[in-house]
């Protein structure tokens, strides 16, 4: 192992002897250049005639520190020095000779630049900590992190940065063998945030800016073979380009991708090459590949080879000349199979100079603008996608190989099409394994200055400044600070040129993406020119949206748009396609609304699909107070920060460590690859319909069969034959003929004669299309789609009699007491409900049954950015939360020996404003020998200026904490009136601990819908609960909290201040879910209106 700590501190006597002798020998370099570092040349895009002058530079005299330190300090804050001494950018490709400078640095943090500068110059760092490379300082121990969405965390003025501005220096030495004059080498970084200088053995080597773009530096003179080079870069948090990195993420500083020492043969090698689908015409294609060549000797030949499936499907060659040379070939390719993200077939390129040998994968795709649609290898494709960050819950956006494939397998499981990357060029392994796996990729450079829009909170009127430190320049449009300003126009086309360049070779990138959220101006006209001339695939930017379209850009894209402002988009004669780069916003519980965002995708062709927003939550492990071993996810705030945007980061799919949420499952089923549907016959037969929804590949039986499931289910429990509820068998269907892309095939489903009698059920089916066999993404099996059929039976429903028993009605003051052989009942006359449950000698339920409306807020209730502006501020406005009951009457009938019904009219009503709802309930409540059977009826009439929606209207009880176990007959999974096509309607069983849904924000979750009937027992004792629907099904919900509690904690750790309690919530209606945490309210088919009237009816049974 390389020692590491061999840096400059520990080899004092050597450098300064170095220094001494090449200060002697470059005097007269130094004094004509004024003291500052000397530029090298660009190697492969300047003067091939130049190719060997490499930059070489030493520390200056002491009286030359000074002026030196200060040129680099400029550095920062000039917006048109975007780096110094880099390399041309080039397709990512990285030797095996090379050589990862990953591992552990040591490190030195600094209160400024200048500081930091200083001391590498005067060689005062010499007490140095570990630090991690990749990764960022402050998840190592070196500040905290923190988080905003748009604002900036820092003194507006660009393009100034403040002088405190903390300044990391990492160093470490590594060993070059004396084989290094076989090859040439380049010093790579593939993220450093933000701005870096980089030394080499005492010299300075370069400067760069780009956190999220690769920057490499030619080394090759500057390294010291037989022995250890010592490496130091000198990191900022700030500078000039953070204006133009303002993305909604975590504010982290540090090199958090590779650093590599790239080598080349020495004598001949391939710098860079470009790989292109000039057309493509049916199965013909034509393929060009280019290449940029550097040799030290003129004829050199380059062999090119395109293989596929392990077949020669063309050869050429390229002869180059000395120095640096592009040349370029095309190939006409016949028979080939293109690229798509529905069939992912990659060719291979091998490329032979010299020694220089690589294999190269591609795609042969096209992807165009024609007839006003996106079109991948001439076919509209429909994106079904998600917006994703480079994040990981201890690392940030440090993340490994490892992490983007586990990222990408779990997208492919859920029938994710399409990536965003937002808003920056990801981990370059993204794309790589986008090809491989079959990802439609938009590509977006690293500019965002949504800042810029907050920066006047008082509206005043613009003020002219002198641009200076002291005296900032004020705008009246914010696209004037960098966007439309000619200052920073080398920055934009810096940043979408590396881009380009890395990624230009990649199947996967159908499109390219200006940046996000900053604005438009002229800026952005230049960087979409330049990618026109040299990369021309089609070019998204959502801000180019003046009169409602895009004049420059080739799609016009919106965020966030309601249902209805989509359809009338949709409608529109426009020669561009409609994508939508942010919608369904994923905070928390949700997003609602799925479904209907793609039948309107389906149903207008111009609508080609969007990005939900986001991938996954982006919360940052951080140790529980005052508790070994715990940890929580920390968000905006939780590290100390002043300024920060909350919860807001906590807004994906997924959670912090990727798991999938309950709207990631809904998603999966909206986007399913095919409809799966039923149709009833005339002569009654069911036939099974299935819709190929995929663009460009038939749903074969090679790859796909169809498993049907035939169910009997019992509506109810109680009368089912002993314990048996459920009938089912299974058959598979082979998908006979393939079906191609927007065809449907039918299959016959023959019921079974031996469907048993199970009293009052239903008839479920089930389809369930999965793979044949296991792939790269997927085990066998894999259910990619599902559809599901039921209707009623009907069969005779077995009458039972209550058996004669004793009943006792004592009526008092403040309580009205039912007493039976098995059971006691005691109603509270003061709030009108049951206070008192025993059945057996067993008190199965501890309070309740109680109406219910109040929901702990979910993040899309709480509105845009939780600011209490969505639909929660209605009802607390009209204190939902705060509803009190008050008795008009409570009366009783006794209607045989076994049967007594009270009835009890309320008024439920809140503090501070005047409505109420008046509330009639009937208990019917009959005495079985072995159980107790109570039928609730309730009609709800609101009066007075009441709120127009209502969070739920349900039942409130609180169960005996042995009861641990839930049968039901219903949806399996989470679901909500605008979230619930994941729903499958079945018999399923659960530990009631498992229903609760943990949101990392505390929030209403675990909500079943469809149910027919509840079953809740206990493992140890015979204690059984029972909810079974009279009429419409009902809704439930088993939470250890209540609805208070939920609300009040930021945390789910906070929670455990709270007793656990098996609280019940069996609810008639719910509010949907919506997206308003950053987009549209819940629509109005799903919202709980308040009627003029409501009734519900539930039957509980105790034993």
């Amino acid at each position: 192992m390389e020692p590491r700590n061999l840096g400059i501190h520990s080899r004092k006597s050597l450098k300064l002897l170095r220094l001494l002798v090449y200060v002697m020998l470059r005097a007269n370099e130094y004094d004509s250049n004024g003291g500052g570092p000397v530029s090298g040349d660009d190697r492969h895009g300047g003067d091939p005639e130049r190719a060997d002058v490499s930059p070489h530079s030493t520390w200056p005299s002491r009286r030359n520190q000074l002026e030196e330190i200060k040129e680099l300090l400029s550095y920062i804050e000039t917006p048109e020095v975007t780096s110094k001494n880099i390399e041309s950018p080039r397709a990512y490709y990285i030797p095996e000779q090379s050589q990862s400078l990953n591992g552990v640095w040591n490190f030195a943090m600094h209160e400024s630049v200048a500081a930091a500068l200083e001391s590498v110059y005067q060689d005062k760092n010499s007490n140095w900590t570990d630090i991690q490379v990749p990764g960022h300082w402050q998840l190592q121990g070196f500040g905290s992190p923190q988080y905003v969405n748009v604002q900036y965390p820092f003194p507006v003025n660009p393009p100034y940065v403040p002088t405190e501005n903390p300044t990391g220096v990492y160093n470490r030495s590594f060993w070059v063998d004396e084989n290094m004059s076989n090859y040439h080498g380049f010093l790579r970084f593939d993220g450093v945030d933000s701005a870096f200088y980089v030394f080499l053995n005492n010299q300075f080597i370069g400067f760069s800016k780009g956190s999220r773009n690769p920057s490499e530096f030619d080394i090759n003179s500057h390294l010291e073979p037989n022995q250890f080079n010592s490496l130091t870069v000198v990191v900022t948090k700030w500078c000039d380009a953070s204006y133009i990195e303002d993305q909604d993420q975590w504010r982290l500083s540090g090199i958090f991708r590779d650093v590599t020492l790239v080598r080349f043969d020495s004598g001949s090698y391939i710098w860079d090459f470009h790989i292109r689908t000039k057309s493509l015409a049916g199965s013909d294609a034509v393929v060009e590949v280019g290449i940029n060549h550097v040799s030290k000797e003129a004829g050199k030949v380059v062999k090119l080879k395109i293989v596929g499936h392990e077949v020669d499907v063309g050869e050429s060659s390229i002869t180059c000349s000395d120095g640096v040379s592009y040349e370029s070939v095309s190939f006409n390719l016949k028979e080939v199979n293109p690229w798509s993200a529905e069939d992912p077939v990659l060719y291979s390129l091998k490329i032979e100079a010299g020694s220089d040998v690589r294999e190269v994968p591609f795609g042969i795709r096209t992807s165009e603008i024609k007839d006003g649609l996106l079109k991948v290898n001439g076919v509209p494709v429909l994106l079904k996608g998600v917006n994703r960050h480079d994040h990981h819950f201890e690392k940030g956006r440090a993340i490994s190989e490892e992490d983007v494939f586990n990222d990408l397998v779990l997208m492919k499981k859920y029938n994710v099409n399409a990536i965003r990357c937002s808003h920056y060029p990801s981990h370059p392994a993204l794309l790589k394994w986008a090809d491989i796996l079959g990802f439609y990729v938009v590509d977006e450079a690293d500019i965002e200055c949504h800042g810029f829009l907050f920066v006047d909170k008082n509206g005043l009127a613009p003020q002219k400044g002198d641009g200076t430190p002291s005296g900032p320049q004020y705008f009246d449009s914010p696209k004037e600070y960098t966007s439309n300003n000619p200052r920073w126009k080398d920055a934009y086309l810096d940043r979408v040129q590396r881009m380009a360049e890395r990624d230009k070779n990649h199947a996967s990138v159908i499109m390219w993406s200006l940046g996000n959220e900053s604005f438009f101006g002229l800026n952005h006209v230049a960087t979409y020119e330049y990618l026109k001339d040299y990369h021309p695939l089609p070019v998204h930017y959502e801000g180019d949206q003046d009169n409602d379209q895009a004049n420059v850009v080739d799609v016009y894209s919106r965020m966030y748009p309601s249902h209805e402002d989509v359809e009338k988009e949709a409608k529109k004669d426009v020669a561009k396609p409609y994508i939508l780069c942010e919608f369904g916003h994923a905070m928390g519980n949700g997003p609602g609304g799925l479904k209907e965002y793609f039948d309107l995708f389906y149903t207008y062709k111009r609508l080609q699909g969007g990005f939900i927003w986001e991938w996954a939550n982006h919360g940052l492990k951080k140790p529980v107070p005052g508790r070994n071993g715990e940890s929580f996810y920390g968000y905006g705030g939780d590290f100390g920060e002043t300024v920060h945007d909350g919860t807001f980061v906590m807004d994906g799919l997924c959670t912090s460590e990727h798991k999938p949420t309950p709207g990631f499952y809904e998603y999966k089923h909206v986007i399913q690859p095919a409809d799966i549907t039923f149709k009833e016959t005339k002569d009654g037969h069911i036939d099974l319909c299935v819709k190929n929804l995929l663009d460009i590949k038939p749903l074969a039986g090679d790859d796909y069969y169809l498993l049907v499931s035939i169910s009997q289910i019992s509506k109810d429990p109680c009368y089912a034959h002993a314990d048996k509820k459920e009938y089912t068998t299974k058959r598979t269907v082979e998908i006979s003929k393939p079906i191609v892309p927007k065809d449907t095939a039918v299959y016959p489903i023959d019921i079974p004669s031996d469907v048993c009698g199970l009293g009052p059920s239903e008839l479920l089916i089930v389809a369930s299309l999965l793979t044949r066999s296991e792939c790269i993404w997927a085990s066998k099996d894999h259910e990619v789609a599902f559809g599901q059929f039921n209707r009623p039976l009907s069969n005779p429903t077995p009458q039972t009699k209550p058996t004669a028993s004793h009943i006792e009605v004592v009526d008092g003051l403040s309580h009205c007491t039912i007493r039976t052989n098995t059971s006691h009942i005691e109603f509270s006359r003061a709030t009108g409900t049951l206070q008192k449950l025993v059945v057996n000698g067993q008190q199965q339920v501890v309070q309740g049954p109680k109406l219910g409306f109040w929901r702990a807020p979910t993040d899309n209730d709480l509105g845009d950015a939780g600011d209490g502006s969505g639909v929660v501020k209605e009802w607390r406005d009209h204190f939902v939360n705060e509803l009190v009951e008050s008795v008009e009457s409570l009366t009783y009938e006794t209607i045989n020996t076994s049967t007594v019904k009270v009835n009890v009219v309320s008024w439920i009503s809140p503090p501070v404003v005047q409505w109420l709802l008046k509330s009639t309930t009937e208990y019917t409540i009959i005495q079985h020998p072995e159980s107790l059977e109570i039928t609730l009826s309730f009609t709800l009439k609101p009066q007075g200026p009441h709120p127009n929606t209502l969070p739920r209207i349900g039942l409130d009880l609180v169960l005996n904490d042995s009861i641990t176990l839930a049968d039901w007959f219903g949806n399996d999974v989470e679901t909500y009136p605008d979230s619930k096509t994941a729903g499958r309607l079945g018999l399923h069983s659960s530990n009631t601990k498992d229903l609760f849904t943990p949101y990392e924000v505390p929030q209403d979750n675990g909500n079943r819908s469809e149910v027919r009937w509840l079953k809740l027992t206990s493992p140890n004792s015979t204690q059984q609960f029972f909810a079974i629907a009279r009429d419409d099904p009902f809704n439930f919900a088993v939470q250890p909290w209540t609805s208070k509690q939920l609300e009040q904690a930021g945390h789910l750790f906070e929670l455990d201040e709270y007793k656990k309690q098996n609280h019940l919530h069996l609810n008639f209606a719910v509010h949907g879910l919506g997206s308003q945490s950053c987009g549209p309210p819940t629509l109005p088919k799903d919202r709980l209106l308040l009627n003029p009237t409501h009734q519900y009816q539930i039957k509980l049974l105790v034993k």
